[in-house]
């Protein structure tokens, strides 16, 4: 098993209360959603695309 699962399944059990104890609003995820579409997005489409400059950080053998 991974040690990262092994390591969530470990805290998970040792908080356990706290998980069960914490219920969210019932309209979180309207919220969220409502906060998501609502949001404008910063992309303009006439900008052209920059290409992607690499940088060898050491020569290549």
């Amino acid at each position: 098993m991974n040690e990262n699962k092994k390591s969530l399944e470990a805290f998970v059990e040792q908080h356990r209360a706290d998980f069960d104890a914490f219920e969210p609003r019932p309209d979180l995820w309207d919220s969220i959603e409502e906060e998501l579409t609502t949001q404008s997005v910063a992309f303009d489409e006439t900008e052209e695309e920059v290409p992607l400059r690499i940088i060898k950080l050491a020569p290549s053998q």
